[in-house]
């Protein structure tokens, strides 16, 4: 049990993410979302709903990738 503890102890923190460097990608997300969607509408409220999962903490950032593929992977999903 106590090596459990010291694991999760020594695992990174996930990064937080910058509301401008994660707002610098919005049109970029649009585009793509708008290319899968056929609806500008619905693409717009889609990333919103990215925005709004990483803010909130539903999503967390582990640093693992770029911010853009990053966020391209969670629009994915909710599309």
């Amino acid at each position: 049990m106590h090596a459990a503890l010291a694991a999760s102890a020594a695992a990174p923190l996930p990064a937080a993410v910058d509301w401008a460097e994660m707002v610098s990608h919005r049109d970029a997300l649009v585009r793509f979302a708008q290319r899968r969607l056929l609806d500008p509408v619905l693409a717009e409220d889609v990333v919103h709903d990215v925005f709004e999962a990483v803010i909130s903490g539903r999503a967390a950032f582990a640093g693992r990738s770029a911010l853009r593929s990053w966020l391209t992977a969670i629009l994915k999903h909710k599309i």
